[in-house]
């Protein structure tokens, strides 16, 4: 059995992993990271975040040739070349994850492939596929191994046919119809996609909107969309079961009606992946996989750490980055700031985007806390018209009393680079007064978000 000895291991290399690894490093630790799979960077970089981008952009490629007459530009008929974007998409990947690889090399990380299994509160064995077994003695453990997508004993994966989102991807053929169950960020974000690429798509939501998260009206604009190009949104609609044994699925709804797909995608949510690594024979809770941390995301060992979607807080990529930085900064007895709900943007690439960050009306009504609110619509602003993206607005949540900006949400074009500005506006505790008097330039998008501002103190100007 081979033996390492590290400052720090790190278990899973994705975007909570790698980060934190190579800042350990630059810090002047001895670090090794343990990854079972073959490829770096974990779900966000091989099966999420990067190659569905880049399915967005290739779906946004061809509504901009679909509308170029209405710009003055004359071009013949744009359709997809599917295996032309799988290569697309797998060039992409396999170049990202070099980089990882070359920034490991570079910070001198010890890459040590295998599956991890904690066997005392300062070691873990990592065994590799063909039966290799390395013991690993560490001073501090950070968890990053993410999560993985929930499949529901109702209607199990099926091959081809009831299938989890990784599975849209890299695809040389695309199905006839895809009826997708889950309208919540990647089911909407797929069936965006989908349907550009010309496939017949249904999205089943048992809620009463899609997008949760967000404030109804964000939903129905994004909702309106869908539907305007084709297609077809169910809420308040729950799937009972999946029949997958004919050459259609068949879906069946509760109150008995049926709805028919070639395919069939499950995006009802990830469930984290804490469970199997040997925490809870330490005394570590691991409930429904998620591992159980505190404030700054030890468990229940001092020495241990879990970050990102394993800990079942915050699932994004970037909170789990941030609390990667933030965990070695810990460990080295610095004061770190940990990724918190209320400052944390949420990007959804659907058609039109959506970027949120903070209090939404609808939770502040939960919560009992009296707020205002000002919305602006993208119509009213010149820039948009310009570029012809006109549907959705920009809206913003600010304390009743004392105007304090608590949430901002906007659905419409660039949304998902815009909601920076509401992050800062939220995590600076910025007023209404303070950015809707702010110059933004002319003619740009952000001057909706300062309109929205004066819309809710009733100060608006092109309202």
């Amino acid at each position: 059995m081979a033996q390492v000895q590290v400052d720090v291991v790190v278990v899973g290399a994705g975007p909570g992993g790698y980060v934190a690894a190579i800042r350990a490093a630059q810090k002047g630790l001895s670090v090794a990271v343990v990854e079972k799979k073959a490829e770096l960077g974990g779900t966000c970089l091989n099966w999420g975040c990067i190659p569905t981008k880049a399915m967005v952009a290739t779906a946004r490629t061809l509504s901009h040739i679909k509308h170029a007459g209405e710009f003055g530009v004359v071009v013949g008929e744009a359709k997809l070349d599917a295996p032309a974007l799988h290569k697309r998409l797998r060039g992409i990947v396999d170049t990202l994850n070099k980089n990882i690889g070359m920034l490991f090399k570079k910070n001198k990380i010890t890459l040590i492939p295998g599956a991890a299994r904690f066997t005392g509160p300062s070691t873990l064995t990592a065994t590799a596929k063909d039966g290799a077994v390395s013991e690993i003695r560490f001073g501090h453990a950070i968890v990053a191994t993410g999560s993985s997508p929930i499949e529901i004993p109702a209607f199990p994966f099926v091959a081809g046919k009831v299938v989890p989102s990784d599975a849209l991807l890299f695809r040389d053929q695309l199905p006839k119809s895809l009826l997708i169950i889950g309208g919540g960020v990647i089911g909407c974000e797929f069936a965006s996609i989908y349907n550009q690429f010309g496939v017949s798509v249904t999205v089943v939501e048992a809620l009463d909107q899609v997008l949760p998260m967000t404030d109804k009206d964000v939903a129905d604009v994004v909702t309106k969309a869908l539907t305007k190009r084709g297609v077809t949104v169910r809420t308040g609609a729950k799937v009972e079961k999946v029949d997958a044994s004919g050459a259609e699925c068949v879906v069946h709804l509760a109150g008995g009606e049926q709805l028919r797909a070639a395919e069939v995608c499950v995006a009802v949510g990830r469930r984290a992946n804490g469970a199997g690594l040997g925490l809870e024979e330490l005394s570590v809770k691991v409930e429904r996989g998620a591992i159980k941390v505190d404030g700054e995301c030890r468990t229940a060992i001092p020495t241990i750490f879990a970050i990102g979607d394993c800990n079942g807080k915050i699932q994004l990529a970037h909170a789990a980055s941030h609390d990667g930085i933030a965990a070695v900064d810990t460990i080295l007895g610095g004061h770190a700031h940990f990724a918190e709900a209320a400052t944390c943007p949420g990007n959804i690439f659907t058609d039109p985007e959506v970027g949120i960050v903070g209090l939404t009306e609808k939770a502040a009504a939960a919560a009992g806390t009296k707020v205002k609110s000002g919305k602006f619509p993208y119509l009213a602003l010149g820039r948009a018209r310009c570029a012809g993206e006109t549907e959705g607005f920009f809206k913003v949540v600010a304390d009743a009393q004392t105007e304090q900006i608590l949430g901002v949400q906007i659905v419409g074009a660039e949304a998902t680079d815009l909601i920076q500005q509401g992050v800062l506006m939220v995590a600076g505790e910025m007023t209404l007064s303070s950015v809707g008097h702010l110059i933004h330039g002319h003619p740009t998008l952000p001057e909706g978000i300062m309109e929205a501002c004066l819309a809710a103190r009733g100060e608006v100007i092109h309202g």
